[in-house]
């Protein structure tokens, strides 16, 4: 996490340097297309995981409800801390002003985009292009997602309103990550009756993973291994590797109507881990750069509790 912070800072300084050959147009396109790869790349990994479609049947429906619930009782959540402690941020509310129904077509648009570059991952990975991406000699996906944090924070630095965005960072605004995370616990206990085959404590390990579904699924299956046996723990984890693709994915494409519907928290409460990696830049495209330290913040603490969250509800 640190490290993700420092890449962030680091592209912010060398922003701010290039600020007088007016780099910014090159970051913003570069910023566009680590997205749409980092897209590429999670649907290659969703369509060659072939435990998620051999045992979809089973599965399946329990990672919807999960990715589903937790998605919008975090939404709400975040709609909620905006209402009450938030409403009057003025840097954010004159962005949002300007989030006409051209501007809203035009995220629609982006919204497509998303779902296609994850669709075409995830044939790629049917396909058999994971193996080719395992072959790489590096890690492929985590340095497109360090180039992206990079360009944001580059992006950052070469704006005008950088001054503006970090007068917007207030003590206040911890209260969005603390409300995300017990939306996820409350609405995980509140479905677990309807969740087959995993008791209240499981259910409420895979909704504490917040969406970051690499490390959360990797917990469950390795913590859960002793007690129920490994074909039990593999299932539960796949159920948690994909509820939270579930959850990452409806937040990637919802961002445009959770920040014009709901308010500009919405899609920062939802994203949950992925608040200040995966789905920043297109939370910050959508509702513009004031919104970068609630992302931030709500990012760094809700990826902070996911190991300890994990591994508590494993060991119930």
């Amino acid at each position: 996490m640190l490290k993700l912070l420092l890449i962030i800072f680091s592209g912010g300084a060398i922003g701010v340097l290039c600020r007088r050959w007016n780099f910014r147009s090159f970051w913003v396109v570069s910023l566009e297309v680590s997205i749409y790869l980092l897209l590429f790349l999670l649907g290659c990994e969703i369509g060659g995981n072939h435990d998620i479609f051999r045992n979809f049947h089973k599965i399946g429906l329990n990672a919807l409800i999960i990715g589903i619930s937790t998605t919008a009782a975090s939404m709400l959540a975040g709609w909620g801390v905006w209402r009450c402690f938030h409403r009057g941020n003025s840097v954010v509310m004159q962005e949002r002003k300007h989030n006409s129904p051209d501007a809203l077509f035009s995220q629609l648009k982006g919204s497509l985009k998303i779902i296609l570059f994850l669709i075409a991952g995830i044939v790629a990975g049917m396909a058999g292009c994971n193996r080719l991406l395992e072959a790489v000699p590096f890690d492929l996906p985590m340095i497109a997602l360090y180039f992206l944090l990079f360009c944001v924070g580059a992006s950052l630095g070469s704006g005008e309103q950088t001054r503006k965005i970090l007068k917007g960072i207030s003590p206040a605004l911890l209260v969005l990550p603390v409300a995300s995370i017990a939306a996820s616990l409350a609405i995980s206990a509140l479905v677990s009756p309807i969740v087959t085959g995993a008791s209240l404590y499981e259910v409420m390990a895979i909704g504490s993973g917040m969406g970051y579904y690499s490390l959360s699924s990797v917990l469950i299956t390795t913590l859960k291994e002793p007690a129920v046996g490994t074909a039990i723990a593999a299932e539960l984890g796949t159920t948690a590797l994909l509820a939270n693709i579930i959850r990452e994915s409806i937040t990637l494409i919802g961002i445009p109507f959770m920040a014009r519907y709901f308010s500009p928290y919405a899609p920062v409460a939802a994203a949950g881990a992925t608040a200040m990696d995966v789905c920043m830049p297109v939370t910050v495209k959508c509702i513009g750069e004031s919104i970068i330290p609630a992302c931030i913040i709500c990012g760094f603490l809700t990826d902070f509790s996911v190991p300890f969250l994990v591994s508590y509800f494993c060991s119930l």
